[in-house]
């Protein structure tokens, strides 16, 4: 009770903390006053109007762009802004074939309303070729927005994400997203194709502004007839002033308690190709499993990576050495054809000891008390390789490619379990020593193919899937038990499996609109037939042999848990779409309303024919599902308001293991048993969207509620006997409603302190039942998670950032045969802050507090505090040198409170411990 009130008095404060921070942000720029200012703009030679002139407000010492406009075909422009009595501001007009203009403003003057007399500009002799370098610092050719890095003051060693930060109208949100003018910058091209695999990161924070020639933005159009209510795409187009470069990271870093880490990557780029090679060893629980992971994390430029990316190393279970390597290659080789390759190598050592203590409730009293114990060795290496060949043009549209999956696993494990009755009666002890080794090889081809149309985007479209796998696990186990403390059973088994699976998916999409080009077809909406087939195939070849008791190296078949089974699953899917739009054009925009529907039809077969007759099944299942879509979208002038409400029929088979999983005796602690006749669960899907954008203030805002009810839900049933050991099967349960709100916001504020302000509210609200010891129960979980993060940027030399997260989820579970209830509470707030300061100067901090409270078990409260100060150094800021420390506090002792149905517990683990790293890296950069 008393941590509830100091965890609720730590909300508060930390809501008062983000109030003040928001009132002196909002208090200074309410100091601002607002100014307007107007006129037109003529050629002196023809006296004719100047279109698509550049006309901004900048300030006179810093040259920092506050607003800018382009005039109208008539000329003309209006601009508004607000500004500082202290701000010097000058007005400035360009246009790469006339001469600049520059003019002095007035503050008394502008905030009263500046309408200006004609002005008249002096035409260029050179081409707009030639001007581009000298030109303007934004200017529009056609509908093109034009920046041109070169006109804006730099500070030495920018990267791309600080020339668009000085544009007014594009905001660089700390999720990496970029938007423009409200609108979301859906990709990044350099040089004309997408930057080591697209991510507006790893451009944004590793390009020098000083090696960008021009920043291009525009809207993809589709000139073909398609029947979309969304805008089209824009694109961001960067080209530098070389087509070569080089860019990659060497870091060694050494740290306390024998902790290291190191990696290095190095990326190449030319006109046709891009290379990245990259490696990485630590033991600090430091994860990457893709070039675009490293990519990423490796980006010059510093920032807020995820909220969780200091605190999640400190949950993972033991201690762990991850190391990599990997390699990705993509090249163009001609304007539509383009290849990709990558391979991808990992592994993961981890060591863990576990002790737990788990109370089993029963009709409001611990039943059975579980204290486990557990010491484990785990091994995982990966091998992946994958290629594929796309063609994106307007003729042939196809992509094909393969990959392999070479995945090994191995375990070895020893558990102690030993469980005690009411009034601490002693009920059973399980040892147990363990080996597994499992081993997985797959690979497989995928291919999809565009049959082009002349007026659709396509009349026939083909997709195949084919994946083979073979997989060998084996196990073999010792065990002693005793359910008397004087007596103890010995008993050892080996089991092995060899699995071959054959998996084929294929889908078939024709657009009938095509097939009636020009008979109007397309006035009365749009259709598509699509069909989807997915088999798949198993062959599964389980032996089990146990020792003989009397004869100790004689092993013995087990014919009940020995089996050789065929199983395959099929599903055919065959669908009618049908969706329609109409748009009405009105003196300040467009407003579009469309519907869509959607017939499916699906059939599922699943069986298994197996030699052992208890696995043997058969259920083939029809289920029609129906889709429907109404949408309503006002657009004017860019600013967006749009409705949109949908309904979903959505089923879920039951697998082959939930059906015929056996019951091996030998195992006294758990078992997993098949229920022949489990059912399908099927759910109904409600949705309804909200979502706002406005340009002058740009804000968005998305509100989605989401409402989820599930027929024969798919639920546990647990069966514990006397002695402790637990069966689970599945069986289906009544009905089991569930709800969703979701809501995420974005504002940038323009001023003497620009101000970027993002975040989301997520909550749920689940019900579900489950069966324990044929008791029936009821769970319901109650979630909320919200993050918020603030950006300040100061100037050139100083930039902070602020995130919060706050997760909270509350089950409760009770049944209404018995006063059985049990409760558990999970709360956590994780912040963190960024601050580069002066010249090369970068600190982040990063605090969590993780509060787990349940019934009738000690209270889990868990600070965790790190922080990183990292400082460049050399001409190019190149060489880094980076301090961290983790868990200053020296809280964190690997205790977590945990529960799930009738089962509470608190566990230890080994889990990584307070440590100071020292490290070094350095930038590889060259454009």
């Amino acid at each position: 009770m008393k941590t509830n009130f100091i965890f609720n008095k730590l909300n508060i404060f930390i809501a008062f903390v983000f109030f003040i921070s928001f009132s002196n942000i909002l208090l200074a720029q309410s100091k601002q006053e607002g100014y307007q200012i107007e006129g037109a703009i003529y050629d002196k030679n023809t006296k004719q109007p100047v279109p698509n002139a550049t006309v901004s407000i900048q300030k006179i010492n810093s040259k920092e762009i506050l607003e800018y406009q382009f005039t109208s075909q008539n000329g003309s422009f209006k601009i508004m802004g607000k500004t500082a009595m202290n701000d010097s501001l000058e007005l400035q007009i360009s246009h790469v074939n006339f001469e600049p203009l520059i003019q002095k403003l007035d503050y008394g003057k502008i905030i009263k309303g500046l309408v200006l007399d004609s002005i008249y500009l002096n035409p260029k002799s050179n081409s707009i070729e030639e001007v581009v370098v000298d030109g303007p610092p934004i200017f529009l050719r056609k509908d093109t927005l034009i920046i041109n890095p070169n006109a804006f003051n730099l500070k030495e060693n920018a990267v791309m994400e600080d020339v668009l930060s000085k544009v007014p109208g594009i905001v660089l949100w700390s999720d990496g997203k970029i938007t423009v003018n409200g609108k979301t910058v859906s990709e990044i091209l350099v040089n004309g194709k997408p930057f080591f695999g697209g991510d507006p990161v790893v451009a944004t924070r590793n390009i020098p502004g000083s090696s960008l020639e021009t920043i291009k933005v525009y809207e993809r159009v589709n000139q073909k007839i398609e029947n979309k209510e969304t805008e089209n795409p824009l694109i961001m187009d960067v080209t530098l002033k070389n087509n070569t470069g080089m860019f990659g990271k060497l870091t060694l870093g050494a740290g306390t308690k024998d902790r290291m880490e190191g990696s290095a990557s190095i990326n190449y780029f030319n006109k046709k190709d891009q290379l990245s090679l990259y490696g990485a060893k630590n033991n600090t629980n430091k994860e990457s499993y893709s070039v675009s992971d490293f990519l990423r994390a490796d980006a010059y430029k510093p920032g807020l990576n995820d909220i969780n990316s200091f605190s999640v190393p400190f949950l993972m279970s033991g201690y762990n050495e991850f190391s990599t390597l990997g390699a990705k290659h993509q090249r163009v080789w001609k304007d539509s054809i383009s290849s990709n390759m990558e391979f991808v190598f990992f592994e993961k050592n981890n060591k863990t000891q576990k002790s737990s203590t788990e109370k089993l409730l029963n009709s409001g009293t611990v039943e059975q008390l579980i204290e486990d114990s557990s010491d484990n060795v785990f091994n995982t290496k990966v091998y992946k390789g994958s290629f594929y060949v796309q063609n994106e043009g307007n003729i042939n549209r196809y992509k094909f490619g393969g990959f392999y999956e070479n995945i090994q696993n191995n375990e070895s494990a020893l558990n102690n379990r030993y469980i005690l009755g009411l009034d601490g009666k002693f009920l059973s002890d399980l040892d147990k020593i363990s080996t597994k080794d499992n081993k997985r090889i797959a690979k497989g081809l995928t291919g999809e193919y565009y049959f082009p149309d002349k007026i659709f985007d396509y009349k026939l479209k083909i997709y195949y899937s084919y994946l083979n796998a073979r997989e060998n696990n084996s196990l073999k186990q010792s065990n002693s038990f005793s359910e008397d403390k004087n007596d103890t059973t010995q008993y050892n088994f080996q089991k092995s499996n060899t699995i071959n699976t054959d998996y084929h998916e294929g889908i078939v999409d024709l657009n009938i609109n095509s097939l009636f080009a020009g008979k109007g077809l397309s006035n009365h909406g749009f259709f598509n037939i699509e069909s989807k087939i997915i088999l798949n195939k198993n062959n599964d070849n389980q032996v089990y042999v146990f020792e003989n008791i009397d004869e100790p190296n004689r092993l013995i078949r087990n014919d009940f848990l020995s089996y050789l089974d065929k199983s395959q699953s099929r599903s055919i899917m065959n669908s009618l779409a049908y969706s329609k739009n109409r748009n009405k054009r009105v003196a300040r925009g467009l407003i579009s309303f469309g519907i869509e529907a959607k017939m499916l039809i699906q059939n599922d077969l699943v069986e298994n024919i197996s030699k052992n007759e208890a696995r043997n099944f058969s259920d083939n299942y029809d289920n029609f599902l129906p889709n429907a879509r109404i949408y309503y979208d006002k657009n004017f002038g860019g600013n967006i308001d749009r409705f949109e409400l949908e309904y979903k029929r959505l089923i879920k088979v039951p697998e082959i293991s939930q059906k015929v999983a056996l019951i091996d005796t030998a195992q006294k602690d758990f078992n997993f048993g098949g229920n022949i006749n489990l059912k399908p669960e099927n759910s109904d899907n409600y949705e309804l969207k909200y979502s706002r954008s406005r340009i002058e203030n740009k804000t968005s805002h998305n509100l989605v509620f989401r409402y989820h009810i599930i027929h024969k839900q798919i639920i546990d049933s647990t069966i514990v006997n006397i002695l402790g050991g637990r069966t689970l099967y599945n069986t289906n349960g009544k009905r089991a409603p569930e709800y969703y709100l979701n809501y995420d916001f974005r504002s940038s504020f323009d001023g003497n302190i620009p101000v970027n302000i993002m975040g989301y509210l997520n909550s749920a609200i689940k019900e579900k039942s489950y069966y324990f010891n044929q008791e029936l129960f009821s769970f319901k979980q109650e979630s909320i998670n919200s993050y918020l993060s603030v950006g300040f940027k100061f100037n050139d030399l100083l930039d902070f950032n602020l995130k919060g997260v706050m997760n909270s989820y509350f089950n409760s579970i009770s049944s209404s045969n018995t006063s059985l209830k049990n409760k558990y509470h999970h709360s956590s707030i994780s912040l963190e802050t960024g601050l580069t300061a002066f010249n090369g100067l970068y600190f982040l901090a990063s605090y969590s507090f993780i509060n787990d409270n349940s019934f009738s078990v000690n209270q889990s409260k868990i600070n965790l505090l790190n922080a990183h100060l990292s400082f460049r150094t050399l001409k190019k800021e190149n060489l880094e040198i980076k301090v961290s420390a983790y868990d200053l506090l020296g809280q964190w002792k690997g205790v977590r409170n945990y529960g799930y149905n009738n089962i509470i517990g608190q566990s230890i683990n080994n889990n990584l411990q307070q440590y100071f790293l020292l490290s070094l890296s350095y930038y590889l950069r060259k454009f």
